[in-house]
């Protein structure tokens, strides 16, 4: 990648092709969208019922992460539980 290209693209001229964008995150070690946004993330509003779900979900060890998201994937799986 020249210099060039990254000035074009600091400039807004251009835009890096997706291949070049994966290897400049991965030595920023940022994700595509922290890199093409101004890194901020959109507010997001949480049920009482996600916000307790992702309360119970942080107290568990790696196990208990891995047995409640099959669980999870299970319900999500059955039409029994969905509107």
């Amino acid at each position: 990648m020249s210099e060039a290209a990254v000035s074009k693209w600091m400039r807004g001229l251009a835009v890096p092709q997706m291949d070049k964008l994966d290897v400049i995150c991965r030595f920023l070690d940022i994700s595509i969208t922290e890199l093409m946004t101004d890194g901020t993330q959109p507010e997001v509003q949480l049920s009482p019922g996600a916000v307790r779900l992702v309360t119970i979900y942080q107290t568990l060890n790696t196990q208990g992460r891995k047995e409640a998201l099959k669980y999870l994937d299970l319900l999500a799986e059955s039409e029994k539980y969905h509107d």
